[in-house]
């Protein structure tokens, strides 16, 4: 607000300051937009700053106080910046053990293999693997559609597939975007999104010979952004609404209570009957699934059967001290089941690297 303000009167007093608006508006875009945007505005709103300091000073009577005043308001303003940056510690983007499993990565397979993931971490995988990603930084386009279905169906068929089909496009295309070549987008012959993953699962897709591997790489870091990467793909694209509203939280400060387990934000288990209490609703947990690494390294999974016509399954995961609660679509997709529980189809996946930082499986040719 104080920016704003002393922009206006600088523009009042000097006119040619208007080229500057366009960057105060991104500027003010960013409240909404996010922190990112503030970058174009700031020097300007340095100056406007500074300048209604200039303007208020001439109001005191003693010119003395007039600068003072002035360095003093800067001062004032420069402070809780000042204090942000000394505070703002940021983590390097992938830790030393998930840097350890890209490195082994690196030395299988060979430099024109592929690595399907999510868009925050190609480049990254670029760097540290030699190996091509789908989509990146750079990259955000339709071709996210097809990297959540991988990710995030309940098929791990449908994902080999669709990992192999996607990639063998990308490169016999000249690099075009998958999604507009694969289904012919605004072309007379569109191809039905909905019909071609059914008869994909019901194997009446050709899938192409391979050329290069495959990888699929999970890391446990995606486990917070998985509902933002099912938003992808979980879509009709005839008419780009939603298709439904899986559920998915995450607790890492379960408290016990008298035959009860609260979770936070009003999700509480009762133990005796089985029932998930989500806000005011009661929801028949299915099964409670327990994962954990035993001293060898090796994943132990236990499931215990609660309801048979549950909802809910509540993922106790004691190496990460956390619990997933999640219905069962997400509880089935190929990131839970692959990443947490290590479960995956043998006709279509095989375990390259499983580390409890990350995991990678090679699609099978």
């Amino acid at each position: 607000i104080i920016a704003l303000i002393g922009y206006a009167l600088l523009v009042i007093r000097h006119k040619q300051f208007i080229v500057a608006l366009p960057l105060i508006a991104i500027g003010v875009f960013s409240l909404w937009g996010g922190l990112r945007f503030t970058v174009y505005a700031v020097p300007i709103a340095a100056i406007g700053s500074v300048f209604l300091f200039y303007v208020l000073a001439q109001f005191i009577p003693e010119k003395r106080f007039r600068y003072p005043t002035i360095i003093l308001l800067t001062t004032a303003m420069l402070y809780p910046n000042i204090q942000h940056i000394t505070e703002y510690k940021v983590p390097t983007v992938f830790s030393k053990e998930e840097v350890n499993v890209l490195d082994k990565l690196k030395h299988i397979g060979s430099e024109k293999d592929y690595v399907i993931a999510w868009w925050d971490y190609g480049y990254p995988l670029w760097f540290y693997t030699n190996k091509n990603t789908l989509i990146d930084g750079g990259k955000h386009h339709h071709d996210n559609f097809l990297v959540s279905k991988v990710l995030t169906a309940s098929s791990q068929k449908e994902a080999a597939y669709l990992a192999r089909i996607s990639v063998e496009t990308y490169v016999a295309s000249g690099y075009q975007n998958i999604a507009n070549t694969l289904f012919k987008n605004a072309q007379p012959d569109q191809v039905n999104v909905e019909s071609f993953f059914d008869e994909l699962n019901a194997d009446k897709v050709d899938v192409p010979k391979a050329t290069r591997d495959v990888f699929l790489y999970l890391p446990y870091r995606m486990t917070d952004i998985l509902p933002t990467v099912k938003l992808f793909s979980n879509i009709d694209l005839d008419t780009g609404k939603k298709l439904n509203n899986p559920f998915f939280y995450r607790s890492s400060n379960a408290a016990p209570r008298q035959g009860m387990v609260d979770f936070g934000n009003g999700i509480i288990l009762e133990l005796q009957k089985g029932m998930l209490h989500v806000g005011n609703q009661s929801v028949p947990v299915s099964e409670v699934v327990t994962a954990e690494y035993k001293k060898d390294g090796k994943l132990a999974v236990s499931r215990q059967l609660v309801h048979s016509n549950g909802y809910f399954v509540i993922l106790t995961l004691k190496s990460y001290n956390t619990v997933l609660i999640l219905d069962k679509e997400m509880y089935n997709s190929n990131y839970i089941q692959m990443f947490f529980l290590e479960n995956y189809d043998k006709n279509y996946f095989e375990p390259v690297i499983l580390t409890p930082w990350s995991k990678v499986y090679r699609v099978k040719s």
